[in-house]
């Protein structure tokens, strides 16, 4: 149990100075109000239609202005905040940076925190906000955060406060917001390497601490999606830690989607529409998210980026085609089927990872054969039920 310890100095004291801070133009107001949360929210491509708070007290959830006091920000200077605490309490210069609503957890962070959150024990004052939106087209979801704890630098090995973000659902794998180690984000681990105590905007500034990091999801059919944004104290309720979400914007899809750790990929991309006749041809692939650039067939330099948001079975036809990577970001299940025993290369050129299949996919199998060429023989399997090779490999 953490203790606050007051110290009271008795008798004639010498007067001291201290620096002082900078004021913070942030400003955060406490509100619930759906059309609030949701204005600040909606960003380009994208349409937020509808925000519902699951679960916690009204005075957890805020929005925010005037985040761009240096040298910190989040890219966008207005936004949500969402607190284990008082919302209103985030802002720089506060004090009342410890409240305990008695708010329990929800099902989904316990069941997601549990053995991938450090030291996780139980969920406390858990404040969850889901949002409604409408993407344009064929693409992904994107948004900056911060993320601030209280508990830094103290206690972060017992209370590792968490943020999760559950897209399209709150099972296991629909969770996608991950630190730069590909681990849940939370209070200890995650701030390991991107921690910053130099804030100026929030209450998160020396001797706490306050990182920043951009979630992009795989790609997404256009229409209707939801994100559930929850955060919450670990093992305890006191010490309170925050985070600051900016818009969400229509982006072209992450090919870090799920606990992945992969290099920058060069252009081109090739992207699977499937609006043909379902077989590895022209017709078949876009260059960019959107589907909208010219048509192609991958070759030798093409990374493929397939989701189809269906059950997917990709003929072979007459081809033999080669391309440098082949990523999968699909919950249906897909089939590289090979009608006449024919052989996807992977070349795997510039130390790119060959096969990558994302977490959350349905099954991925390749009945046709493999050959994976150079560091392409590195395979990158993400998924709960794994990937399928029907043919030879070599």
């Amino acid at each position: 149990m953490k203790t606050n310890i007051i110290i009271a100095l008795v008798g004639a004291v010498a007067l001291a100075t201290f620096p002082v801070l900078d004021a913070s133009a942030l400003t955060v107001t406490p509100t619930t109000d759906v059309t609030a949360l949701g204005s600040v929210l909606n960003g380009s491509d994208l349409t937020v239609t509808g925000v519902t708070v699951t679960n916690g007290s009204p005075l957890q959830f805020g929005t925010f202005t005037g985040f761009s006091s240096g040298p910190f920000t989040i890219g966008n200077a207005n936004g949500v905040v969402i607190s284990t605490g008082l919302a209103a309490s985030t802002i720089a210069g506060s004090s009342n940076l410890s409240t305990d609503f008695g708010v329990n957890s929800t099902s989904e962070f316990t069941n997601y925190a549990k053995g991938r959150v450090a030291n996780f024990s139980s969920g406390h004052d858990v404040a969850a906000l889901t949002v409604h939106f409408t993407l344009a087209f064929d693409s992904a979801v994107s948004f900056k955060y911060g993320f601030g704890s209280i508990e830094y630098p103290s206690y972060i090995g017992k209370f590792t406060d968490a943020f999760f973000a559950f897209l399209d659902g709150v099972a296991v794998g629909n969770q996608i917001v991950f630190d730069s180690k590909g681990k849940p984000v939370q209070v200890g681990n995650s701030f390991a390497s991107a921690i910053t105590t130099t804030d100026t905007n929030t209450a998160f500034s020396d001797p706490h601490g306050i990182m920043g990091l951009t979630t992009t999801s795989g790609a997404l059919l256009a229409g209707n999606h939801t994100l559930t944004f929850e955060i919450g104290d670990v093992n305890d309720g006191s010490l309170d830690t925050a985070v600051f979400i900016s818009k969400l914007n229509a982006a072209d899809p992450g090919l870090n989607s799920g606990p992945i750790t992969a290099p920058t990929l060069p252009f081109p991309t090739a992207y699977w529409k499937g609006n043909f006749n379902n077989r590895w041809g022209s017709p078949n692939w876009a260059t960019d998210a959107k589907g909208t650039a010219t048509t192609q067939t991958p070759g030798l330099d093409s990374n493929v980026f397939i989701v189809s948001g269906a059950p997917l079975t990709i003929a072979m036809g007459l081809a033999n085609p080669t391309i440098m990577t082949l990523m999968v970001n699909d919950p249906n299940p897909v089939t590289i089927l090979g009608l006449r025993s024919h052989t996807l290369t992977i070349s795997g050129t510039n130390g790119s990872t060959g096969i990558t299949i994302a977490n959350g996919s349905g099954t991925v199998e390749i009945g046709c054969n493999l050959t994976l060429a150079g560091s392409s023989q590195i395979i990158s399997v993400n998924n709960a039920t794994g990937l399928i090779l029907s043919g030879t490999v070599g």
